[in-house]
């Protein structure tokens, strides 16, 4: 273990303020990844970790180098807009939206979300993707193909719409009464795409769940499905559409390809 900055930080640390200054609009926007490298130290640390943080945050930066981005996050303690003008929104670290707050993401913005990253949404609270159907809202991987991980909400009085959303490698989970609306979106490459525990109702339309290992909803999850496709479950002991000790509301609209039938063990259909 190491107290402070090594040499080799030292040096990675110079060549990261040197890259800045080579894009100044995106300087301001940087306050997140500025302090993560360039904060003090007052405890012992790893300097490779830190050699590593670096390369990290360099890589990042090379990877968009000519588009402005905001960058974080933690919790929210406003009601807050994501939107194209902001640029790319890049979060490192879980969002996490209070019960007197609402996140809102407005029609085109592009949000990359590290690994195992999610947006977790309070009691009493709504979040809102608010996409149209010729600019839509993508959440995809900041790094390659990794998942990032959830839109979670948990709570009777907590409500998620998700409307012309692209999300990649990544899913959505309802628990413990909240209810949700998911409409003409498109949800891909993901493990448990869409989870609903002791949730309120699920509303689901229009939407393309692809490449995925199963839909679950049970202990009491109300379910309304119309108009949607499920396809390409990726293990054999998957299942597309799954309903444990549910309310179904509507099952006939929803389209199950027969493409392998070990692959659509769908309980209640």
């Amino acid at each position: 273990m190491y107290r402070g900055r090594s040499p080799k930080a030292g040096a990675g640390l110079k060549a990261f303020r040197e890259h800045l200054k080579r894009f100044p609009r995106r300087k301001s926007s940087l306050p997140f990844l500025k302090t993560v490298v360039e904060k003090e130290h007052s405890t012992a640390f790893d300097c490779c970790v830190y050699e590593k943080i670096i390369s990290c945050l360099l890589a990042v930066l090379r990877r968009v180098p000519s588009q402005p981005c905001r960058c974080g996050w933690g919790t929210l303690t406003s009601n807050t807009v994501w939107s194209p003008a902001l640029g790319t929104i890049m979060v490192f670290s879980n969002v996490v939206i209070p019960a007197s707050i609402t996140l809102t993401i407005e029609a085109g913005t592009t949000v990359q979300l590290s690994n195992s990253i999610s947006i977790q949404v309070q009691k009493r609270r709504d979040h809102r993707h608010r996409g149209n159907s010729s600019n839509i809202v993508h959440l995809v991987p900041m790094v390659g193909n990794n998942n990032w991980g959830t839109i979670n909400s948990s709570g009777a009085s907590s409500h998620l719409t998700v409307r012309f959303a692209e999300l990649a490698h990544g899913g959505i989970s309802l628990s413990s009464g909240a209810s949700g609306l998911i409409e003409d979106s498109y949800l891909h490459d993901y493990g448990s795409e869409i989870v609903g525990n002791s949730a309120g109702l699920i509303t689901m339309r229009r939407i393309h769940v692809n490449n995925y290992s199963e839909t679950i909803f049970n202990s009491g999850t109300v379910v309304l499905a119309e108009d949607s496709l499920f396809e390409n479950i990726l293990i054999a002991s998957g299942d597309a559409f799954e309903i444990q000790m549910a309310s179904p509301l509507d099952y006939p609209p929803v389209h199950l390809p027969a493409r392998h039938p070990e692959q659509h063990r769908c309980a209640g259909f």
